[in-house]
């Protein structure tokens, strides 16, 4: 059974903290997908208003609280800026998690995410008892790839229909780290 985590729950750092998504952040992520192309590698669309915000933030919401899904922001200790998300998800196989992430483009390249998915792969073995964890990536996102690879991450799949966007399909790798690779980097 997985463990419930309360939504006042923290994760840190040296650099950032994590904590459970507010109201509040609707604004930074819309503002987030206004960048051109930014979601070209998500399987999500950038949304048309902040009002569309609202009901992935509800959702987002009940799925902490039925233990299916934690999405935090990641937050720069000294500052309080918002840099981006990162959630760890249940998939339909028993213990095994997927996380997801994005940094604001102004964030990029700076070490946040490796930092924050490190933080997240972390809190899924040792908080939600993982066996593994496992992230996709559209094929062309080197810099996620660079992130994964960091956190000890190894290349499993390719997926020739990874998620299909404007029409047209998206080819994705999946990497994966067991909880026994993840202790033996420690």
């Amino acid at each position: 059974m997985t463990p419930r985590i309360m939504l006042d729950y923290k994760l840190e750092t040296n650099r950032i903290y994590l904590r459970s998504r507010i109201f509040d952040d609707n604004a930074f992520v819309y503002e987030a997908t206004r960048y051109e192309g930014f979601n070209d590698g998500m399987p999500w669309n950038a949304p048309l208003s902040i009002k569309e915000m609202e009901d992935r933030y509800y959702l987002t919401l009940e799925n902490w609280i039925n233990a299916i899904a934690y999405s935090f922001v990641i937050i720069e200790k000294n500052t309080d800026y918002r840099l981006g998300i990162i959630s760890i998800r249940k998939t339909e196989i028993l213990n095994k998690w997927d996380i997801g992430y994005w940094i604001h483009p102004e964030k990029q390249r700076m070490g946040f995410m490796k930092e924050a998915a490190s933080k997240i792969i972390e809190f899924g073995f040792l908080e939600l008892m993982a066996d593994s964890i496992q992230a996709k990536y559209a094929l062309w996102n080197i810099a996620s790839e660079r992130v994964l690879l960091n956190c000890g991450m190894k290349n499993v799949e390719f997926i020739e229909k990874g998620f299909e966007k404007n029409g047209e399909w998206v080819k994705e790798n999946r990497m994966e780290i067991t909880k026994l690779e993840w202790e033996l980097r420690k």
